[in-house]
């Protein structure tokens, strides 16, 4: 027969037990506290300057430029597109080109009224900005036989870091295709111009970057 002073011994084993248990790797305990709180934490998106990769140089932009051209050229990005129309005043065409779901590169064609004609190309990396290659051609009628045009043509490069313009060229040419004038591009050295007149870049890509992945527009206005 268990009498009580049994009875308390047996108690006094059991808590003690307990209470060993417990306390045997109070670390561990709170490693797993901790590391299922910080899991639950929300993840605030990161900003622009975490995310960019420092593309200081001209030709670190060279280099990430050459490299998303030659996977467009190979065929190696995905590309959806829209078009759009402004009741016949400014009408145009977005294209948008990715590579394993991140945006590489946005080509927008687009027409003001009949005599202007612009193709806009931009480069992302990181979803930020670093190089665009414009390019505008207005036209007019000539002297010469019926029909002679003269086509002024301006393209601008602009390279960028982290959204400010550090290297801006720009090259001007005519086309006379009736009088013999028909330069070809790549042979007219650029000349580096003030990127004071590049800071309107910014504002153009962010709308058309609004709208990938969205519903196009039937009409694309700032």
């Amino acid at each position: 027969m268990i009498n009580s002073a049994d009875i308390k011994y047996y108690l006094l084993i059991v808590i003690s037990c307990i209470l060993v248990s417990c306390i045997s790797n109070p670390e561990q305990d709170t490693e797993e506290k901790v590391f299922v709180h910080e899991d639950t934490l929300p993840l605030s998106p990161p900003t622009d300057k975490q995310v960019a990769t420092q593309l200081t140089t001209e030709q670190e932009v060279q280099n990430d430029y050459f490299a998303i051209t030659t996977d467009y050229e190979e065929g190696k990005l995905d590309s959806t597109t829209f078009k759009y129309d402004c009741d016949g005043e400014k009408s145009g065409t977005v294209t948008y080109f990715s590579l394993n779901g991140d945006l590489k590169m946005i080509i927008h064609t687009h027409a003001e009224y009949d005599h202007n004609e612009m193709k806009d190309r931009y480069f992302v990396k990181n979803g930020i900005l670093f190089f665009a290659h414009l390019w505008s051609l207005s036209w007019s009628f000539d002297s010469g036989p019926e029909g002679a045009t003269r086509d002024k043509i301006i393209e601008r490069r602009v390279y960028l870091s982290n959204w400010k313009s550090f290297k801006c060229l720009e090259k001007k040419y005519e086309i006379r295709l009736h009088a013999g004038v028909n330069p070809t591009p790549a042979s007219i050295p650029n000349k580096e111009v003030d990127c004071a007149s590049s800071k309107s870049v910014e504002k153009p890509f962010r709308l058309l970057a609004k709208y990938w992945k969205m519903p196009a527009p039937k009409c694309l206005v700032d």
